[in-house]
């Protein structure tokens, strides 16, 4: 797996957090 992609996914993720809460 790439550091990028998953470094993406993780952000991806952070930002719908963001979103959600």
């Amino acid at each position: 797996m790439d550091v990028t992609t998953r470094g993406r996914a993780v952000t991806a993720l952070a930002v719908r957090a963001r979103l959600l809460w």
